[in-house]
């Protein structure tokens, strides 16, 4: 058995894409990798665990497992962000040895006191680094990158992008090219809608409101418009008149639909989808409904409205 124990976790469906590009590239056959989304990696010793009442019992126990015994083990951890129960307790262990951070995250959510912390605990870790399969620019609020960058590589840390530009430290940042996205020829769809489970974070009167808009919105501007459902939303969905829907489109992403059908017009609530869409397909016009009103109810996604604005994201 190795000394030191090597773990991923992977939280949603987007980290599985991710970390799917990221396995083409580095060796993972000793990687023990805990999926808990519903989209299955090709990584070599993926355990999948299902987020449903019959999987309870075993996702419970392996993460009871995994903590239990990095108390007492070395482990070198792959992790899209410590905003995590799991994932935090694995981060701030005392026998981390190397982490990589496969993602930009959501650390974006994190008040500042929060991000002085983990920037305290990752100054002393000599080995932070980072994958992402996107040149991006210093917007993400941590780990951000800049586009004058060698081919391979550019840095980044978890501090703010103001600091990005004062001091050049030791955390590094390395390019995948997303080599299992989809590059074939499909129909293109007009609009591409990416719904959200809103009624979770907000109260019910204003959801209500913000689907009656982006109804309005997509039914008056466009003649067909791709949805792509939320794979956590408990709620129903918005109807439309001029709605498409593919059953299969629950298994994929957002990011690999969006390059599939390279829609000109790409529309959410607040989902941090549209700033990957940005980057993805630069030429589309990317549009959040509601952001004020969401901003004026939920103080903590007031970030996400200054990404939007820093990335020419329109706000209705």
């Amino acid at each position: 058995m190795k000394e030191t124990q090597e773990i991923c976790l992977l939280y949603t469906n987007y980290h599985s894409l991710l970390w799917d590009s990221i396995a083409n590239q580095i060796d993972c056959k000793n990687i023990t990798t805990i999926n808990f989304s519903k989209r299955k990696t090709k990584s070599a010793k993926c355990i999948t665990i299902e987020r449903s009442e019959k999987s309870k019992i075993a996702f419970l126990l392996i993460c009871m497992k995994v903590a239990i015994t990095a108390k007492f083990k070395k482990y070198n951890l792959f992790i899209p962000h410590p905003d995590h129960l799991l994932g935090n307790t694995l981060f701030f262990g005392r026998n981390a040895k190397r982490i990589t951070i496969i993602e930009d995250g959501v650390l974006n959510y994190y008040d500042n006191k929060r991000n002085k912390e983990i920037d305290r605990i990752s100054r002393k870790r000599r080995h932070i680094t980072m994958f992402t399969p996107f040149q991006y620019k210093a917007y993400s609020g941590h780990l951000s990158g800049i586009d004058a960058h060698p081919p391979k590589r550019l840095y980044g840390w978890f501090t703010s992008p103001e600091d990005l530009f004062k001091r050049n430290v030791f955390k590094e940042t390395y390019k995948i090219p997303t080599t299992n996205l989809s590059k074939e020829t499909h129909q293109k769809y007009e609009a591409f809608f990416i719904d959200q489970p809103i009624e979770n974070f907000l109260n019910q009167k204003t959801a209500k409101a913000l689907r009656e808009k982006a109804k309005k919105y997509m039914e008056e501007n466009f003649n067909i418009v791709f949805f792509k459902s939320h794979p956590e939303s408990k709620s129903k969905s918005i109807e439309i008149r001029n709605k498409v829907e593919e059953k299969e489109s629950n298994l994929l992403t957002a990011e690999e639909l969006i390059m599939k059908y390279n829609p000109d017009h790409i529309i959410s609530y607040c989902s941090t989808s549209l700033l990957n869409s940005r980057r993805l397909l630069p030429n589309s016009k990317i549009t959040s409904i509601g952001i004020d009103e969401i901003t004026n109810e939920n103080k903590e996604l007031q970030k996400i409205k200054i990404l939007f604005e820093k990335n020419n994201i329109e706000t209705i």
